[in-house]
């Protein structure tokens, strides 16, 4: 699941995204293995994104579950925490995550290329 990924579409039960699904903007995230030695199997995921017309850069570490394909992220300042799953993917062009947190689902679909139609 490493590389350059574009998020095309997303589908949610959170009310946040419920309300403002109208102000979601281009995201782009950057994933990657964990280079910190005992800390391979983890994954750093960089996301870029534009909010309220300022850039974000977003860094987070998520750690591998014992199921392959599944991480974990430790939420800042909560107990709780934030589950995710590579539901599927190709590795080349597409991939499904889920994501949940208190028991609300967030399906995310990330494209690897984003191509432009060529003129006739």
């Amino acid at each position: 699941f490493a590389g350059q990924w574009y998020l095309l579409s997303v589908a949610s039960e959170c009310n946040y995204l419920k309300a403002n699904n109208h102000r979601v903007e281009a995201t782009t995230i950057k994933a990657a293995r964990s280079t910190k030695p005992r800390e391979t199997e983890n994954l750093l995921v960089h996301t870029l994104r534009k909010m309220d017309g300022i850039c974000w850069e977003i860094k987070q570490q998520y750690r591998k579950n014992k199921i392959n394909g599944r991480f974990i992220l430790k939420v800042r300042g909560s107990i709780r925490q934030l589950d995710m799953v590579v539901a599927e993917t190709d590795y080349e062009n597409y991939a499904i995550l889920y994501y949940q947190r208190q028991k609300k689902i967030t399906i995310k679909l990330y494209g690897q290329f984003v191509s432009t139609p060529t003129p006739p």
